[in-house]
């Protein structure tokens, strides 16, 4: 295969891009689109060698996979060894457990698979996964798998049928990745079915070109499409962002112009000299490399820091990451391609050693519930301080569910909040608590209060708001509802959440149900694992000594948040907007409104209680409540007679 400079240019202007989007620089919105650029690159090297081997001495699969093996196999091994012993010294627990299970995808590489099925509630936040933007790599490798033996089974149909069930796969797969976006976003990220149709775009470039021993097209025809191809490239990068939905017709632009490029950049075309300037191809040679190296960078400072790192760190950690990549692609790549320096029986079995070892890692990991004894774990525990925010979620959580009898819980459609928690044989007032991760800390608040669990059976149903009357979640059948006589909506409101809420109290007070709202709780600042509290007391015990000046420690942590509150400094829109609206929706529905920040904040002592003179969390992120939390809230609550609402309305019901 010739060697084609501005093919290395343009992987430049696919690695750049996604360096800079996952640092976080705003005008590259639609950095992503480079793994999509890869994409297309990739599919027409590939078959571009596959046809050329069909053509030549005859395809052989071994040799096929010797050279994938080489290409991809000794860097990502190298990238991930160096991970461990950095992975080792940062991660708490739960983190460490969710990087095992990533390494153990990575060996088979299923990474795209496994980070489709974490995604969710309980998933670590994903600039923190040293790991996640392997889930590219699995996708090609799938494609790998399938797609030669496709072109082996088909070879020797007429060409014309050859292309025309390949141009098949790649709409049918378009159509996917358009009708993925809507129904099944995420699974249409990070899977094959919704993106080889990219892939495909490449193979079809590769059999257009594979006859043509003179450029195709006029001279005038090449330098329109470069040109419109780097045009497409350009405006996808920086009009594109998180909001557009993807893949769908949108990546269509970056994917055919990428294709247009490969077509026409040419030599003696603008695109080509473009492409082919010396910067560009040096950083598409290391651009694999490079594109290995920079996510963990980035994971492991945003786990590192205090809050979010500024943006000088991260723009050193874009610029260390290319040096870097030229030491792996010198040291490790170069040599492990090279087939004098290194037979095929070697680079087998070193691939399989390495990823058998990689993977043991990784599971070793998970099944010792992320390695709990390590330094950074124990030294992290000052009292009943807790770092790992995402083991007093889960335990949060776990809570709520075990009391409402359930073995196993999921966030979302648990059969438990289907069945009837309610009897009928135990005299107190049915309470029903609606809404989303908002109603299981009023569940498990409710639960801890003495004055709440002499008058109430509680019971909780996990919906968003604004799909009540919809009927998606089909709380209005469920027996608890028929059963309950006071229903507690509670949430974190959105603006469809709060456009609803009228009708939703209407329909509820029809079915003959007592209501009560609850304002929105204000939303704290968090950054990555860790918390506002959590920041201020990273601070705080290198100047403090600790544990003999925990309550003093506790009570700036407190008293800081009040200033936060007091003077609505981080989300304020989100809480004072929809509490206003909550307000009214009370007052013109004759229904009592909760307002969740009383419990929290006392305004006389100019302090909210996130934290306990012995430095046991109370949230565990902006606004979620800990166990230790929802016990302490609890008591507050009944201290204070915050409860008094649903008192009132449980005394009427029991006349």
């Amino acid at each position: 295969m010739k060697y084609r400079p501005e093919i290395d240019g343009l992987r430049s202007f696919a690695v750049i891009p996604v360096i800079l989007f996952h640092a976080g620089f705003s005008l590259f919105g639609g950095g992503y689109v480079g793994v999509d650029v890869f994409f297309v690159i990739s599919g027409y090297l590939i078959t571009t060698i596959i046809i050329g081997d069909h053509e030549g001495k005859g395809f052989s699969i071994i040799e096929f996979y010797e050279r994938r093996a080489r290409r991809i196999l000794p860097a990502l091994m190298f990238v991930i060894l160096c991970t461990i012993p950095v992975a080792w010294l940062l991660y708490q627990p739960f983190d460490m457990e969710d990087y095992g299970t990533s390494l153990v995808a990575v060996s088979a590489f299923s990474s795209n698979i496994l980070f489709w099925l974490e995604s969710g509630y309980f998933d670590t936040a994903a600039e923190l996964k040293p790991m996640l933007h392997t889930w590219s790599l699995a996708v090609e490798e799938q494609f790998y798998v399938i797609f030669p033996l496709l072109l082996i089974a088909i070879w020797r149909l007429p060409r014309a049928v050859v292309l025309g069930i390949l141009v098949g796969l790649t709409i049918a797969s378009l159509l996917v990745a358009q009708w993925g976006v809507r129904a099944m976003p995420i699974a249409a990220f990070y899977l094959l079915p919704a993106r080889g149709w990219e892939l495909l775009i490449g193979a079809l470039v590769a059999f257009y070109l594979k006859d043509r021993s003179e450029p195709p097209f006029t001279q005038t025809i090449r330098e329109g499409l470069g040109i419109l191809g780097l045009i497409a490239l350009g405006y996808s990068i920086v009009a594109f962002d998180h909001s557009t939905p993807w893949p769908s017709f949108y990546a269509l632009a970056p994917v055919l112009g990428t294709a247009a490029l490969i077509l026409a950049a040419q030599p003696g075309t603008i695109a080509n000299r473009v492409l082919s300037f010396r910067w560009f191809v040096s950083i598409g040679l290391i651009s694999y490399s490079a594109y290995l190296i920079h996510y963990p960078l980035f994971a492991f400072v945003r786990y590192a820091s205090i809050d979010t790192p500024p943006v000088w760190l991260m723009s050193a950690m874009a610029i260390l990451s290319l040096p870097l990549a030229w030491v792996s692609w010198k040291f490790i790549e170069a040599p492990f391609r090279d087939r004098r320096k290194m037979g095929r029986s070697t680079i087998f079995i070193l691939a399989l050693v390495a990823s058998a070892a990689v993977a043991a890692f990784g599971l070793t990991a998970r099944l010792s519930l992320g390695f709990p004894d390590r330094a950074v774990v124990t030294n992290a525990k000052i009292l009943d301080y807790t770092p790992d925010n995402k083991q007093l979620k889960f335990e949060s959580w776990r809570y709520m569910y075990k009391t409402m009898g359930a073995s196993s819980f999921e966030l979302t459609d648990n059969p438990r909040e289907r069945d009837l928690i309610f009897s009928d044989t135990d005299p107190r007032v049915k309470l029903l608590i609606v809404g989303n991760s908002h109603a299981k800390d009023m569940f498990n608040m409710a639960n801890r209060s003495d004055v709440i669990g002499s008058t109430f059976q509680i019971a909780r149903f996990g919906t968003q708001i604004a799909d009540i009357l919809t009927d998606q979640t089909g709380l209005l059948t469920t027996p608890n509802y028929q059963a309950a006589d006071i229903i507690v909506i509670t949430s974190y409101y959105s603006p469809m959440d709060i456009k609803a809420m009228d009708s939703v109290v209407e329909r509820f007070k029809q079915d003959g149900k007592k209501v009560v709202i609850a304002k929105p709780i204000f939303g704290f600042h968090d950054s990555g694992h860790r918390n506002q509290t959590d920041m201020l007391f990273e601070k705080l015990r290198h100047t403090e000594t600790l544990p003999e000046k925990a309550k003093a420690v506790a009570a700036t942590i407190n008293h800081d948040h009040f200033q936060m509150f007091a003077t609505l400094d981080g989300r304020a829109r989100e809480y004072v907007k929809p509490g206003e609206a909550i307000t009214a929706t009370g007052i013109a529905q004759g229904v009592p409104v909760l307002d969740r920040m009383a419990p929290i904040c006392d305004a006389e002592a100019r302090t909210c209680y996130m934290i306990s003179d012995t430095l046991e969390k109370h949230f565990f992120d902006y606004g979620h409540f800990t166990l230790a939390g929802a016990a302490f809230f609890a008591a507050r609550a009944d201290a204070i007679g915050w409860w008094a609402p649903l008192i009132k309305l449980a005394t009427a019901i029991q006349k």
